[in-house]
C-alpha cells in the first residue's frame, strides 16, 4: 500500500471525507512550519471543488493544484491531464520520484509549474521549453541532468525561471536573452561550465540572478551594466576571472553582490559609492588589490563587508568603522591577522583573517549572530 500523506490523504477504511489539513508554509530562512485547518480528503466522494489545495472558477473547472509538504510518493500524478483549464500545479516539498511527464507541456492554460523539493530524475523534457503560456518553472533542488536546451528563448512570457540544485551540465544558451519578462533566474548549484552570456545584459526586468556553486568560467560581462533592474547577484564559488566591471556600479538597484570564491583580480572601484541601497557586498577570498575605498562609508545601507582573504592593503577605513553597530554594518570582515602584524589593520572588524593559514577569529565585536562562511 502506497505510504500515508501527511494529512488528508485519499480515505481509508473507517475514514470519512473531512480531515485536518496541515498546510505547508516555508519562510525566506528556508525554516517549514504547518498550520492546521479543516479540510476534505482528495477521492473522497464529494465535489473535487472541496478537496484540499484544490481551488475552482464559477463554473467548476478546476483552476489550482495546490498539494505542498506532504510527504507524497511515486511519480507525478497523470490525473491532471483531466483538467484542461488548469493554471496553476505547485507540487513541492514531496517526495515525488521518476521524469517530468512530457504531458504537462502540453497543457495550454498552465502559468505557473512549481516541482521544486522533490526526488525527480532525467533531463527536463524539450517540450517544456516550447510552451507559449508558462509564467513560472520551478524545479529546483531535484536530481535532474541534463543541459538548458537553447529552446529556452522561446519561452517569451516567463517571469522565473529556477533550476537550482541539480545536477544540470553544460553551458547556459544565449537565448537566455530573449526572455525579456524574466525577473528571477536561479541555477545555482549545478554543474553548468562555460561563461556568463553577455545577452543577460538585454534582460532589464530581471532582479534575481544566482549563478552561484557551478563551474563558470570568462570574466562578468560589462553588459551587466544594462540590467537596471538588478538586486540580488550571487556569482560566488565559481572560476569567474578578471576585474569587477566598473559598469556593476551603475546598478542602483542592487541590494546584494556576492562575488567570493572566485579569481577575481583588479580594486574595488571608488564608484561602489554609487550604490545606494547596498546591504551585502562579499568579495571574500579573491586576488583583489588596491585600498578599501572609503566611499563605502556613504552607503548607509551597508550591513554585511566581507573583503577577507584578498590582497588589499592599508587599514580598513576609519570613516567605515563609523558605521559599525547593530542595525547598521554588522558583519565587517577583513585580513586584520594576526594582530601582531595585520595584512589590514583594522579597529573594527568583526572577524580577522590570517592569509597565511587560513584562519578567521571573531574579535569582541562579534556577537552570537555573526555568520561565517
Amino acid at each position: 500500500a502506497p505510504r500515508r500523506w501527511r494529512s488528508c490523504n485519499p480515505p481509508s477504511e473507517g475514514e470519512d471525507a473531512t480531515c485536518i489539513y496541515q498546510r505547508f508554509f516555508r519562510d525566506s530562512n528556508d525554516e517549514e512550519s504547518y498550520v492546521p485547518e479543516e479540510g476534505i480528503r482528495w477521492l473522497s466522494g464529494r465535489d473535487e471543488c472541496e478537496w484540499v489545495g484544490i481551488e475552482c472558477d464559477g463554473a467548476g473547472s478546476i483552476r489550482i493544484l495546490q498539494v505542498v509538504g506532504q510527504n507524497i510518493t511515486g511519480p507525478l500524478p497523470t490525473q491532471v491531464i483531466s483538467f484542461p483549464f488548469l493554471q496553476s500545479i505547485s507540487l513541492s516539498y514531496n517526495e515525488f520520484s521518476g521524469t517530468l511527464p512530457d504531458y504537462y507541456s502540453k497543457m495550454r492554460h498552465l502559468i505557473q509549474l512549481e516541482l521544486q523539493g522533490n526526488r525527480l530524475t532525467g533531463s527536463i523534457p524539450n517540450s517544456y521549453w516550447r510552451t507559449r503560456s508558462l509564467q513560472m518553472m520551478n524545479v529546483q533542488q531535484n536530481l535532474l541532468t541534463g543541459t538548458i536546451s537553447s529552446e529556452v528563448g522561446r519561452l517569451t512570457d516567463l517571469k522565473g525561471l529556477h533550476f537550482g540544485r541539480n545536477r544540470i551540465e553544460g553551458t547556459i544558451p544565449t537565448e537566455i536573452g530573449m526572455l525579456t519578462a524574466l525577473a528571477f533566474f536561479r541555477a545555482n548549484i549545478n554543474l553548468l561550465t562555460g561563461t556568463i552570456p553577455t545577452e543577460m545584459g538585454k534582460l532589464s526586468l530581471l532582479e534575481e540572478y544566482w549563478m552561484y556553486q557551478n563551474a563558470l568560467n570568462g570574466t562578468i560581462p560589462t553588459e551587466i551594466g544594462t540590467m537596471d533592474s538588478l538586486a540580488d547577484l550571487r556569482l560566488n564559488k565559481n572560476r569567474i576571472v578578471g576585474t569587477i566591471p566598473e559598469e556593476l556600479y551603475s546598478i542602483s538597484t542592487l541590494r546584494i553582490v556576492v562575488l567570493e570564491e572566485n579569481t577575481l583580480t583588479g580594486t574595488v572601484s571608488t564608484n561602489v559609492g554609487l550604490l545606494p541601497v547596498l546591504e551585502a557586498f562579499r568579495v571574500a577570498r579573491n586576488e583583489l588589490t588596491g585600498s578599501l575605498p572609503t566611499e563605502l562609508a556613504s552607503i548607509t545601507s551597508l550591513r554585511a563587508l566581507w573583503v577577507q582573504f584578498n590582497n588589499f592593503v592599508g587599514s580598513v577605513p576609519i570613516s567605515l568603522c563609523n558605521n559599525v553597530g547593530p542595525g547598521k554594518l554588522e558583519y565587517l570582515n577583513a585580513d586584520c591577522g594576526p594582530l601582531s602584524n595585520p595584512a589590514q589593520a583594522c579597529d573594527c572588524c568583526h572577524s580577522c583573517c590570517n592569509r597565511d593559514d587560513g584562519v578567521c577569529l571573531l574579535t569582541e565585536l562579534a556577537d552570537s549572530s555573526n555568520r561565517l562562511l
